[in-house]
């Protein structure tokens, strides 16, 4: 029983340590795909990449919607961390 407890514990920390950890890696993102828009597009209202075709504007919007997305499951899982983890 104890033994399973301390697998719950151990899954409920790892999976908040990888919410946490990819938000600077979509901040980054981001960060990267505005440059892209300044030096792959003709004009800095454009959204579509010149040089390979994507909508970089679709890119941010996913990646800023996975940063909220991520930042409600980690409130979520703090907040409902006793019943996640029955001591």
């Amino acid at each position: 029983m104890n033994h399973m407890i301390n697998m719950k514990k151990t899954v409920f920390y790892i999976l908040i340590s990888i919410l946490t950890i990819s938000i600077p890696v979509l901040i980054f993102g981001i960060i990267n795909t505005m440059v892209s828009i300044k030096y792959e597009t003709d004009n800095p209202g454009d959204c579509i990449s010149t040089i390979s075709g994507i909508d970089l504007c679709s890119t941010i919007n996913r990646c800023q919607i996975i940063i909220i997305v991520n930042v409600i499951l980690i409130i979520g899982l703090i907040i409902f961390r006793k019943k996640l983890i029955k001591k």
